[in-house]
């Protein structure tokens, strides 16, 4: 018969959660149980996880560092300004900051960049601009706004 202190089996002197002897309980059983299917659901996400490397539409928060990696490999975000609704951006920036601002009925992303310009292809040519500016995100009326990007190499003088 073991006799157990609040941490630890006073015959063995081991923790009591590294105890042989609490591994036996069905608390501890019920715990690797769950544990185990935490492991194997965790496996089977990241299996079908698929990396976006080909281009497509990625949901995103613009915060976080998955869209920061996305504008170092050139994004192609939709303004959706009255002024031209199929205006579309290429930004050559090493990082981003973005404010999330709700306005009814869409969510409005105040973009600010560390980099002082950015290349906009207009009327045929590259242009640079600077780069304060709101835009919208495609799809913007979503929580987390996705965003169409696609790898892009400049050819020689676009940039």
């Amino acid at each position: 018969m073991h006799v157990y202190s609040q941490s630890a089996c006073i015959k063995c002197t081991a923790p009591l959660l590294f105890s042989s002897h609490f591994m036996r309980t069905p608390m501890a059983s019920t715990a690797r149980l769950i544990l185990s299917h935490a492991v194997v659901l965790l496996l089977l996400l990241l299996c079908a996880a698929k990396p976006a490397t080909s281009g497509g539409w990625v949901p995103a928060n613009p915060n976080s560092y998955t869209v920061r990696d996305l504008v170092q490999r050139a994004l192609e975000i939709y303004d959706v300004s009255p002024y031209n609704n199929h205006q579309s951006l290429l930004f050559f920036l090493k990082g981003l900051v973005a404010v999330r601002q709700q306005r009814a009925p869409e969510i409005w992303w105040r973009i600010a960049f560390e980099a002082n310009y950015l290349y906009i292809f207009h009327g045929g040519r590259w242009e640079k601009v600077l780069v304060d500016a709101t835009v919208v995100l495609a799809n913007s009326r979503d929580m987390y706004p996705r965003i169409f990007w696609k790898p892009f190499i400049p050819l020689r003088g676009q940039v």
